[in-house]
């Protein structure tokens, strides 16, 4: 039997119901409208139903009757026997040969509604009435989504959701019949009965079955807690996602085929495959679990960071030379890493890193970054940086004893492109160089002031000196 359920990764489903809570209303048969006086009196029983046009009976040990048609326990036309918990139980005929159409069901509804690829364990506890001359393997159990009204003949053809294997022949005592399963779809309702319609497994006495009737009581279906299904568990690098399609709590499973997207058939518990393109993926898990084979399909999506862009600019409003320090402003995606590169054999890391450059000119600064994901970008841009360097003198005394007998212009030998010219206080110019390593001498010119005037590549500087004699 096939089952198949459709679930979309992240909606969490709960489990059906407090683990351990029965699921059954009314499991022992207790709560009723009124004191069976005979048989044929199901309808007593509250929170149960008749499927069929069948008679189950209920039995009540307050039941004044006696004999055949009693409905008490203790003295009844089907036997004596005691009920495992409380004071009453049910009787359905599984098979009664004249005609061979009654089979007896009942139904009931369920608390709360099963949850698919949950396990449940569901458990009834039956009797051999004293005078059924047959037993019977075929106690059926169907789950169904909604109550299901049909005749005998028909709702015995109907394929049970588990028949118990086992024959149930102990007359004397209450035999447990037990089994785990795994719901395949949202049912609210459970029918007990035997779904053989005559082609069971049925065990007859020499000469006969006349029928085969059970005492039914304690009825559960209860959350294991456990279920069924797998999780894709994605992680992302830059340009791939690398999935492992986890599944879990597959009691016993020998074989799981999945397929994606159609595509990329897959073998094992936990297959991994690499992903390079954005998506939706459906995935289906095709498995075997206790002899039932179920499809699973889940549907995941796949979408790649934002890839980071490297980016940085230069504060206009502060000055970019070799006095100052370089007022870059960094205006990258979030990243978790920044490495830069000034263009002079230096580098520094940090989102926001601080550098003055010891020497003038033009550079190439490049940014690389790196995200979480190692995804990677990078920024080139060309600057230049001005000389900053000024003149630190501003007299000297040009009479030969060895001590401030020129005025030099070493600061600027940094500075590229330099044009030095003096003038005297007439206007005049006197002097004029573009070689910083050579000092002035002052000539022959008299003490006085003078007027300088430096010119830089990246704009000029003015000034006094004064000469002395």
């Amino acid at each position: 039997m096939k089952r198949s359920v459709s679930l979309l990764i992240g909606l969490m489903v709960l489990v059906s119901g407090t683990l351990g809570q029965n699921l059954v209303p009314n499991p022992s048969f207790e709560n009723n409208n009124g004191i069976p006086d005979s048989e044929n009196q199901f309808d007593l029983v509250d929170d149960w139903f008749n499927p069929t046009e069948r008679t189950p009976d209920y039995f009540h040990l307050q039941s004044p009757g006696r004999g055949i048609y009693s409905a008490n326990p203790l003295d009844s036309g089907w036997g004596a026997q005691a009920p495992r918990s409380g004071e009453a139980y049910i009787v359905l005929h599984y098979y009664v040969p004249d005609p061979p159409t009654q089979f007896e069901f009942v139904s009931v509804v369920l608390t709360d509604t099963l949850v698919p690829l949950r396990e449940y364990r569901v458990r009834v506890y039956a009797s051999l009435a004293e005078t059924s001359s047959g037993s019977c393997d075929d106690h059926g159990f169907l789950f169904s989504e909604g109550p299901i009204y049909l005749t005998s003949a028909e709702m015995a053809q109907l394929e049970p959701t588990f028949t118990n294997p086992p024959f149930v022949d102990d007359r004397d005592a209450w035999t447990p019949i037990e089994f785990t399963w795994i719901a395949d779809r949202p049912h609210t309702v459970l029918t007990i009965g035997n779904f053989s319609y005559g082609t069971g497994s049925l065990r007859l006495n020499p000469g006969g079955a006349r029928q085969v009737t059970y005492f039914l009581d304690d009825v559960s279906v209860e959350a294991t807690g456990k279920f069924i299904g797998f999780e894709p568990e994605i992680s992302y690098s830059c340009d791939q996602a690398s999935v492992r399609l986890q599944s879990y709590n597959v009691k016993s499973a020998r074989e799981w085929d999945w397929t994606v997207n159609d595509d990329l058939p897959l073998t094992g518990p936990a297959p991994e495959l690499t992903l390079t393109e954005e998506g939706i993926y459906e995935v289906t898990l095709r498995t075997v679990e206790l002899g039932q084979e179920y499809l699973i399909t889940q549907s995941f999506e796949v979408r790649f960071p934002e890839k980071p862009t490297a980016q940085f600019s230069l504060d206009e409003s502060l000055p970019v030379d070799t006095r100052s320090l370089l007022p870059i402003v960094n205006e990258s995606s979030p990243g978790t890493h920044f490495f830069w590169d000034w263009g002079n054999g230096e580098a520094s890391e940090g989102e926001q890193p601080q550098y003055r450059y010891p020497n003038p000119g033009y550079y190439t600064v490049t940014l690389a970054m790196e995200d979480e994901w190692g995804c990677r970008d990078a920024f080139s841009q060309e600057i230049f940086v001005a000389c900053s360097e000024r003149l630190l003198a501003n007299a000297f005394t040009p009479n030969g004893d060895g001590q401030n007998d020129v005025f030099p212009f070493d600061g600027l030998r940094a500075c590229e492109e330099v044009l030095i010219q003096i003038y005297n206080r007439s206007g005049q110019l006197i002097y004029e160089s573009q070689d910083p390593s050579r000092p002035w001498s002052g000539e022959d010119y008299p003490t006085d002031t003078y007027y300088f005037m430096v010119r830089y590549r990246d704009g000029q500087e003015q000034g006094y000196l004064y000469l002395q004699r």
